[in-house]
């Protein structure tokens, strides 16, 4: 596809603890490794992999070009190893695929449109399914699947599986049947407080009642 990330990248030679030195120029150790696929040791200019870290997702295809290789490699960047403190690129794994080959990942479900208003009238929109299980070849693979929730108004008013739309080039394994949202009322939890005459104290009992909290749910 004209519009996939590229990323150039080099085999790498020091390895182990002696990858510190390549970070000082600049340089961030990978290892590429995949299906049939003995794993590779590589190297990336940090400056280029934390932009194409940024523009890109875990499910988005990119075009690997090793360095000395006529074809460059279908991969995702699989792995991240950052430093605890300051968060630096300490390591990446780029996990290779075959272009011509499906391949089967969960991309998340985003809801869009929700109507804010829902609110006022005590609703809202309750979503049951974060992921959902797609196959399809690597470079058409979604980074996410988007649904209009506009139409969700009304109470039991839902949208299942079946009802997210995707190009004809993916296909969603996940149970069409599935419940992906649903809107439900919301339910305050109301704590009455015991009106007490000032010098006079509640009995045990009448504090233990009126301490209760109401029940809550959705």
């Amino acid at each position: 596809m004209a519009d996939q990330p590229t990323l150039a990248v080099r085999p790498r030679a020091l390895k182990g603890k002696k990858s510190r030195f390549l970070r000082r120029a600049g340089i961030t150790p990978a290892n590429l490794y995949g299906a049939g696929l003995e794993s590779v040791a590589l190297q990336a200019e940090a400056r280029e992999l934390v932009r194409t870290i940024a523009t890109t997702s875990r499910n988005t295809a990119i075009e690997l070009r090793v360095h000395g290789e006529a074809s460059p490699r279908t991969a995702f960047i699989w792995k991240i190893q950052r430093h605890p403190v300051s968060e630096e690129i300490l390591h990446v794994d780029f996990y290779h695929v075959e272009a011509t080959r499906t391949m089967r990942t969960s991309v998340p479900v985003v809801l869009e449109n929700i109507d804010p208003d829902l609110e006022k009238f005590a609703k809202r929109v309750t979503q049951y399914i974060q992921m959902v299980e797609v196959e399809s070849l690597p470079a058409d693979l979604p980074t996410s699947i988007a649904s209009d929730a506009s139409g969700l108004q009304e109470l039991e008013d839902s949208l299942k599986v079946a009802g997210l739309a995707v190009s004809d080039a993916v296909t969603i394994l996940t149970d069409p049947e599935g419940l992906v949202a649903r809107v439900t009322a919301i339910v305050e939890t109301a704590e009455e407080e015991a009106a007490v005459p000032a010098g006079e104290a509640a009995a045990p009992e009448a504090q233990a009642d009126e301490a209760s909290p109401g029940e809550a749910g959705d």
